[in-house]
């Protein structure tokens, strides 16, 4: 926010995680490839991000239920 917009920044890595608690890290080749092109601290805080909710899901934290079988709603591909 500058005041004259919402800048938003894609910075290619997705995760998803399944009711199994399992997940995946999606785009991380793209990720890697274009890491020069970001600022040092969004790369940083990127990589930190996708580790914390690796983690939170391997922990059973709050609010993520105890591992389950996928619901119809919850799979969408």
């Amino acid at each position: 926010m500058d005041g004259g917009g919402f800048r938003q920044y894609d910075l290619e890595l997705d995760v998803r995680c399944r009711a199994d608690h399992t997940c995946q890290v999606f785009d991380r080749e793209e990720f890697l490839a274009k890491r020069a092109l970001y600022p040092k601290a969004w790369v940083e805080e990127a990589e930190r991000a996708v580790e914390a909710i690796l983690r939170h899901m391997r922990e059973g934290r709050w609010p993520v239920l105890p591992p389950g079988e996928p619901l119809p709603w919850m799979e969408r591909l």
